[in-house]
C-alpha cells in the first residue's frame, strides 16, 4: 500500500485549523507565557511545514504533534534566558534586605 502525504497546500492550512488549538493550550500549559507559548507555536507549525512528515492515521499526526510541542517546550526551558529569567522571578533566591541603622533608632525611639 502506498503512503500518501498529507501534508499537501490545502491540507496544511486544514491541519493547522485542526490542531492550533491543542498545540497553542499545550504550549501555554508548558510555558505559563503567553509569548512563549506564541513562539512555540510557531516553531511547531513551521517544522511540520518544511519536513512534511507522512503519517499513516490521524492518530498518528496527532502524536507527532503532541511530542514536537512538548519538545519545543523543553528546548525553550533549558535556554539561558529561561534559566536566568527563572532565577530572577524565584523569592527564594533573593536575599532578605538587612535593616539600616536609622530605622533601628526610629525603633527604638517609640
Amino acid at each position: 500500500m502506498e503512503q500518501k502525504s498529507l501534508c499537501t497546500g490545502d491540507d496544511v492550512e486544514n491541519v493547522i485549523r485542526s490542531y492550533s488549538n491543542m498545540v497553542y493550550r499545550l504550549a501555554f500549559s508548558q510555558t505559563t507565557n503567553k509569548s512563549d507559548a506564541d513562539d512555540i507555536y510557531q516553531e511547531v507549525f513551521l517544522r511540520y511545514i518544511r519536513k512534511r512528515p507522512q503519517f499513516e492515521t490521524e492518530e498518528h499526526r496527532k502524536a507527532w504533534f503532541i511530542r514536537v510541542t512538548v519538545n519545543c517546550c523543553k528546548k525553550v526551558w533549558v535556554s539561558a534566558w529561561i534559566r536566568k529569567k527563572a532565577q530572577w522571578m524565584n523569592p527564594l533566591l533573593l536575599k532578605p534586605r538587612k535593616k539600616s541603622i536609622s530605622t533601628m533608632n526610629f525603633k527604638n525611639c517609640l
